[in-house]
């Protein structure tokens, strides 16, 4: 694990992927218990969220190489309806039309004028919100 940024309910966790890739997912600060950044973790992620981190005894497992994505960037539009600031980066949940939301890691200078109850588009690459569009601006 490299970073922890710790929210009041969520933290951002970057982790460093087999391939030297960082790696950003969000997790329920329950879940850290004694994690701290540096200990080597095995986590389980679902829709986005950490659903099990533990720190790995013995050090790292051997993992193959994640799976490249192609698919490149994606766009999600919808409300804001959470936000968890860190020191330097932030994750906001964005709830689109059909109840989906989205736990979207992004930096603080891209979230100025941005509240909960904006209506937003994001671009998001590789777990990044790459772009921020609020609605009418």
């Amino acid at each position: 694990m490299v970073s922890i940024e710790e929210g009041q309910k969520e933290s951002l966790v970057t982790l460093e992927l087999a391939s030297g890739e960082p790696f950003n997912v969000a997790a329920a600060n329950n879940l850290l218990g004694d994690v701290k950044a540096g200990d080597v973790v095995t986590v389980q992620i679902s829709a986005g969220w950490a659903i099990m981190v533990e720190i790995a005894e013995g050090g790292a497992i051997p993992t193959p190489g994640p799976a490249k994505n192609d698919k490149g960037p994606q766009w999600v539009a919808g409300e804001v309806v959470a936000m968890e600031k860190g020191s330097s980066n932030s994750l906001i949940s964005v709830k689109q039309w059909n109840g989906n939301v989205f736990n979207i890691a992004i930096a603080n200078d891209k979230l100025e004028g941005v509240k909960v109850g904006n209506y937003l588009t994001v671009k998001i690459l590789k777990g990044w919100a790459q772009t921020v569009t609020k609605k009418g601006s």
